[in-house]
């Protein structure tokens, strides 16, 4: 089994969540690189700055030059003051009201995600940021759907497709995401027994997690636990 195209490409935000950091963080991975456009990995490091299990297995995968880590909690904010700021000293008092408010939002992303899009993105070659470790920002918005579903927007404007794992609570702004995968544990020791599953209907039938799906069933998630060496 594959993921659905649409969760591979396009432009269609994609989470994937569960218990298990690294579970979910290289479920997320094999549902990024299946995309066609090129993939930068940024990851939401520890606060205590330890090295989670998931990073020298991606760090294997993923070019050196495709990374991208936290240094402060406060780059992946929003950057309210900096919009606010620009409303009165950059933006034009005769911009129509739509570019200002497209530009606002732009301004608002984390600065790191400004950063990554302005260099790496455009319409010609969009991008895949993959995020690693989501959950460690959360206390930084809202639990708003609505507002969560701004910051996809706004990065799908950039020609940028977000792909997230997260390990906590379960959010109710998870459903902002345009696909949302739940990784459920099994009897066994991860991998053998658990399965992903999509939280939206929005899959065709046959389709990765659109029932839910043996981990080591989906080709895609099969080749990174190869590849990686969790799995052989």
């Amino acid at each position: 089994m594959e993921f659905a195209e649409p969760v591979r490409g396009g432009l269609g935000s994609v989470l994937v969540w569960g218990s298990d950091r690294t579970v979910a963080a290289l479920c997320a991975f094999a549902v990024a690189r299946s995309s066609p456009a090129r993939l930068i990995w940024l990851d939401i490091r520890a606060p205590d700055g330890a090295t989670d299990e998931y990073r020298p297995v991606l760090e294997r995968l993923v070019p050196a030059e495709s990374r991208y880590v936290t240094r402060r909690e406060s780059e992946m904010g929003p950057q309210d003051a900096s919009a606010n700021s620009a409303l009165s000293t950059v933006i034009r008092p005769d911009e129509p009201e739509e570019v200002v408010a497209n530009l606002f939002e732009f301004l608002r992303l984390p600065r790191l995600v400004q950063e990554i899009a302005a260099r790496f993105a455009s319409p010609q070659e969009p991008l895949v940021l993959f995020c690693t470790s989501v959950d460690r920002i959360v206390h930084l918005y809202p639990e708003d759907t609505e507002a969560t579903r701004r910051f996809h927007l706004t990065s799908q404007e950039q020609s940028v497709k977000i792909v997230s794992s997260f390990s906590g609570p379960e959010r109710k702004d998870r459903f902002a995401f345009d696909h949302v995968f739940r990784i459920a544990p099994g009897p066994a020791q991860r991998w053998r027994s658990w399965s992903i599953l999509s939280e939206r209907e929005n899959l065709p039938p046959a389709s990765t997690g659109a029932m839910a799906t043996p981990i080591e069933s989906d080709g895609s998630i099969l080749g990174v636990l190869r590849e990686s060496g969790l799995l052989r």
